[in-house]
């Protein structure tokens, strides 16, 4: 305790000392030295120096860093930085410019679809509200139904692009190492069809009867259970039909009753579309028979599915964006135009979503979700507080919020930074003995997140440094075990300036027939920029899960899901309410990871994970998702069937 006080008195002395210093110019030299003497008092006085003098030059190191990163934070990059590449676009052209694609060897989609038919776009839009700025984005159809919900994804970085997700999470292709693109079978443009409650709404011979305020819970629950089964049911058979006879077909919003249309009308001329509809006829009316051996019941039923896989029945439609400005493909002429915080990147999304939605009206009242992973548990609650904004005050077109997943993301610095010790402990990582030194560290760095919600940008870089000490201090002790440690996957080296190997995306993206075919001229890609980091370090210390209370009260809800092996975004930082009981999360029958489920908020750890959940077990992230999508995540109407 004594030192916790000392070292506040100092913290908040230098804090002030920062801000005084930014009125008067001569004094700004001097602010770096105060942080610099801060943090050495805070790491000599501390318990992580007794890591031991070998690791001290090492810390030194670090500090030098930290010292350099607050001198220049208010210091705005060399016009170079960001314009040396970039031609001056004429400003008097649309804001929304979007070309189809048609990606050059894409191989068997395993869709019915000829590959030059496929809804793929890539495109620019140049940003209402700013100088200059253009922001880039891939959108890819749904091959299922047009009605599919809509479903945009933000990497985080910050300043990280969104095709480090396409081409190795969740996209519908990735990249071989020949530079060819190959199909992702668990792609969220996908769908992995579920079999078990299908047929309760088919072998029902009456409907329940309908919810009113007498109803017992048990006759609630098996109106409940009959509606998903009944919506599901129709769905997977509507989004199979042939095409050629859905005019013809009457009308039904029963399932029972239009098996038997599948049946009667597939008969007139038969297709493959329409073989598709007599099969999910087969798989949904089939009922175990006491008479054959269970196995050969289970083998029928998934022998009906795998055809109907092979099919390509899918599930979304998929936006990835490059944002904030000068991420990936997007960029500006003009520095005004760099994001320092979260208000003017949620504003800068809305925009874009407002122009898309305007040029894609076919979409505007899909169910509509904001996904992502990392540093983008900053942006997707943003985005979202943005948009429910946007829909209640009628400022544009109204979008179809329906819910948003945040992935091993950094959301409230407060607890993250709380959980490092705690994760390091229970994953082998530190000794107790570590943890308890460590963990002395944090009361500092909790009033840090307090000074930087109140007091502005000197406050919340210093508090970073201070609260980034707890994770420092765990590497220099991790790399006595492991070193380099993969941070984002403990289970792994760290190799190359990101612990990943996106090289083949880099070289991919800076072919010169991809750049022509993407329409984005001679402009250089890169995976992460450093002037995006650089512009947002002051954010990283905001709480934004303030936002988001009042977004499950109105309806939206929420999904955080995290891999268990993420030590820089671990799951015990995303465990946000502890009350509810875990249950196992399924996939072919095997516990895939324990999920806890109260109202609209749902957390879910998947096991064998990092960092990255859809690259490191893809089905599970896609069932993950299409079972919170459609609300039966926590119950067992809906399973998944093992692929073939």
């Amino acid at each position: 305790m004594k030192f916790t006080r000392r070292a506040s008195t100092w913290y908040l002395r230098c804090a002030s000392f920062l801000r005084f210093s930014l009125r008067f110019p001569l004094l700004m030299e001097l602010r770096s030295t105060c942080c610099l003497f801060f943090l050495f008092l805070l790491f000599f006085l501390s318990p992580s120096s007794s890591i031991g003098g070998r690791h001290r030059a090492r810390a030194r190191s670090l500090f030098r860093s930290a010292e350099s990163l607050i001198r220049d934070l208010n210091l705005l990059p060399g016009i170079q930085e960001l314009g040396a590449e970039i031609e001056v676009e004429n400003l008097s052209s649309p804001r929304l410019v979007e070309r189809r694609l048609n990606l050059p060897i894409l191989g068997e989609s395993g869709s019915e679809v000829p590959v030059e038919q496929l809804g793929h776009y890539a495109g620019y839009y140049r940003l209402e509200h700013t100088h200059a700025a253009k922001m880039f984005y891939f959108f890819f159809e749904s091959r299922g139904k047009s009605t599919d919900p809509v479903v945009i994804w933000l990497t985080g970085g910050p300043g990280c692009s969104s095709e480090l997700a396409l081409f190795y999470e969740n996209g519908p292709f990735k990249i071989a190492n020949n530079l060819s693109l190959v199909w992702n079978d668990y792609g969220w443009d996908k769908f992995q069809l579920g079999v078990m409650g299908l047929d309760m709404a088919l072998v029902m011979e009456q409907r329940p009867t309908t919810i009113t305020e007498i109803s017992t819970e048990a006759n609630k629950t098996l109106y409940e259970a009959w509606v998903r089964s009944n919506r599901l049911s129709l769905n997977l058979m509507k989004m199979t039909m042939a095409e050629n006879i859905k005019p013809s077909m009457p009308k039904t919003d029963n399932a029972r009753e239009f098996i038997k249309l599948i049946k009667e009308y597939s008969q007139l001329e038969i297709t493959d579309k329409s073989i598709v509809g007599t099969l999910m006829s087969e798989l949904t009316t089939k009922k175990f028979n006491w008479s054959q051996p269970i196995h050969d019941h289970v083998t029928s039923m998934t022998n009906l599915a795998a055809k109907l896989k092979l099919m390509g029945m899918d599930v979304s439609n998929i936006i990835f964006v490059d944002q904030p400005t000068g991420t990936g493909f997007s960029y500006s002429t003009d520095l005004r135009d760099l994001r320092y915080g979260e208000k003017g990147v949620s504003n800068d999304l809305y925009d874009f979503l407002q122009a898309f939605f305007k040029e894609h009206q076919d979409f505007l009242n899909n169910d509509f979700y904001i996904t992502g992973e990392s540093y983008a548990g900053h942006y997707i609650p943003a985005a979202a507080e943005r948009v429910h904004t946007g829909n209640k005050e009628r400022q544009g077109l109204k979008l179809n919020l329906k819910g948003f997943a945040i992935g091993n993301g950094l959301t409230d610095p407060s607890i993250q930074y709380g959980a490092y010790a705690d994760y390091a402990l229970e994953m082998g990582i530190i000794t107790e003995r570590a943890h308890n030194s460590i963990d002395k560290i944090y009361p500092l760095c909790q009033l840090g997140i307090k000074l930087c919600g109140s007091s502005g940008v000197i406050s919340c870089a210093a508090s970073l440094v201070v609260c980034e000490s707890i994770f420092n201090s765990i590497m220099l002790l991790a790399g006595d075990i492991n070193f380099p440690l993969q941070y984002y996957d403990i289970r792994k080296k760290c190799e190359g300036s990101l612990c990943y190997d996106f090289s083949n995306m880099e070289k991919f993206l800076n072919q010169e027939s991809v750049r022509k075919v993407l329409g984005v001229g001679n402009r250089k890609f890169v995976s992460c920029s450093p002037l995006v980091y650089g512009a947002m370090i002051t954010d990283w210390m905001k709480n934004l899960e303030v936002g988001i209370p009042a977004l499950l009260e109105d309806g939206v809800k929420l999904m955080v899901y995290a891999g268990e092996y993420d030590l820089i975004c671990n799951w015990l930082g995303s465990q946000i309410f502890n009350e509810t009981a875990l249950t196992q999360f399924k996939v072919d029958g095997k516990e895939a990871g324990l999920f806890k489920t109260f109202g609209p908020l749902t957390f879910l750890k998947v096991h064998d994970a990092g960092h990255m959940v859809p690259m490191d077990q893809p089905k599970a992230a896609l069932q993950m998702l299409e079972k919170w999508m459609e609300g039966s995540l926590n119950e067992e109407l809906v399973t998944a069937v093992a692929t073939m």
